[in-house]
């Protein structure tokens, strides 16, 4: 038997203009997917936490993938489908392959209570623990710039050629990134910096947001230059911050405070929701406090941000969350890229518990 867990990204900097070749700085997040391969004895099968009913079966060409009978939900099956093509036409696994039995569980990524996806690169996390698992099913070599290669082709297919690769570089490294066209820096966590990770409730699609980017873009060519260059530049004050000998936590979140406030300026003039409903609150809440608040991706839901380095002023703040927000807060702690759970009381202090590792 296979296993392998591979956790998801949470972007601390760098939204939008990492597609245009900006650093950003991502950490993993708390969440795994895990995608298990057992050893099959008449055809390969997989199971997966997106759908339930009977195992779908599928078989193997030389270049292509085939799931026989197709499931009603074609995009149930359609990450390992790529993920299986890519591997396939870049040879690394075998179309004789031993059989196999696929489980993958991205559970973890969905709320349990409404069912809403939460945000944090499902379909990465899966996609890279697929690629290390079926390399490993059939006996290869494998680094951490072959599984990046590989996983970014099969996302990119997935995704219909949109995104940075940014997600799958964060899985597949796990651990404090930079990342800038397709090359990932591995850094430390700047003493000091305290960063907690909320989620606002609600679900957003990355893709309707770079869809709708794409017709501003084209209509307003002059204005998303204007815009990524200003946005491109504050990102790179924020890269070199994190990459400094001694980086200074006090400076890192007064440039991320700055590239929160040209993001929000992008946003406005492209029509696009990043601020939702829900992060505005939650920012206006943490300005108050002086904290700084960020959506965490594309925003318009999903998870926010809150950045200090003050751990009284976000004890203050986390007290004041509701049950939803509290559900998924952790606190990306210092000295490792690793998410430590932490639960609020809103008649007590914060409290530890237990890293998950």
């Amino acid at each position: 038997m296979i296993s392998v867990q591979v956790r998801g990204k949470l972007m601390i900097c760098g939204e939008y203009a990492v597609i245009e070749g900006a650093p950003a700085i991502l950490a993993p997040s708390h969440h795994q997917a895990r995608v298990q391969i057992d050893l099959a004895e008449e055809r390969h099968t997989v199971t997966s936490s997106l759908f339930s009913d009977q195992p779908q079966a599928f078989s193997l060409t030389h270049h292509r993938a085939h799931f026989d009978p197709e499931p009603d939900d074609p995009s149930s099956v359609s990450l390992l489908r790529c993920v299986l093509d890519t591997l396939l036409m870049h040879r690394q696994i075998k179309s004789d392959m031993p059989l196999c039995q696929v489980h993958i569980d991205s559970s973890e990524f969905i709320d349990v209570d409404s069912g809403c996806k939460l945000g944090v690169g499902s379909s990465a996390a899966v996609c890279v623990a697929l690629v290390r698992a079926l390399l490993e099913w059939n006996c290869r070599a494998m680094n951490d710039p072959l599984v990046f290669n590989l996983a970014a082709k099969a996302h990119s297919l997935f995704q219909g050629g949109r995104g940075s690769n940014a997600d799958i570089a964060t899985c597949t490294h796990d651990q404090l990134i930079c990342y800038q066209s397709s090359k990932s820096s591995l850094l430390n966590w700047p003493a000091g910096l305290l960063i907690a990770s909320i989620w606002t409730g609600r679900s957003a699609s990355t893709t309707r947001m770079l869809q709708r980017l794409d017709l501003w873009r084209a209509s307003h060519s002059e204005d998303y230059g204007h815009h990524m260059t200003t946005m491109k530049t504050v990102a790179v004050g924020v890269a070199e911050l994190f990459f400094s000998p001694e980086p200074n936590a006090d400076t890192i979140v007064t440039q991320i405070r700055e590239y929160t406030r040209q993001l929000e300026s992008f946003a406005e003039a492209a029509g696009l929701a990043v601020f939702s409903e829900a992060h505005q609150r939650l920012a206006d809440r943490a300005v108050a406090q002086r904290l700084v608040y960020k959506p965490s991706g594309a925003g318009g839901g999903d998870y926010g941000l809150v950045l200090t380095t003050n751990p009284d002023d976000l004890e203050r703040f986390m007290q004041q969350l509701d049950p939803v927000e509290t559900r998924y807060c952790r606190l990306l702690g210092p000295g490792q890229a690793i998410a430590e759970p932490f639960s609020v009381r809103h008649d007590a202090t914060m409290e530890s518990s237990t890293p998950i590792g």
